[in-house]
């Protein structure tokens, strides 16, 4: 739509815009962010439901499972398929 100039804008995060322009081998340089990365604000979290009965449960799955995934290499795999590195 920005290429039909249907379109002068829009919200996006940054690195899903990356990526998706890599997949349709678009230049990236043709776009300009306007606002904050928050993808890369050091304040972004993961969280769970405090009242819920399985929260705990669910926090300690993830903490072990990038553990697991950094020692794997599978974390790192990942992030690479998007461009990505990790942030630890």
């Amino acid at each position: 739509m920005t290429e039909a100039k249907r379109l002068d804008g829009f919200i996006e995060n940054p690195l899903v815009l990356e990526y998706n322009l890599k997949l349709m081998k678009k230049n990236i340089k043709k776009f300009k962010a306007v606002g904050p990365n928050l993808a890369n604000d050091p304040d972004l979290f993961i969280s769970f439901a405090p009242g819920h009965p399985k929260s705990k449960e669910y926090a300690k799955i993830l903490d072990l499972g990038m553990v697991e995934m950094r020692k794997s290499g599978r974390l790192k795999a990942i992030l690479a398929k998007y461009g990505l590195q990790d942030w630890k």
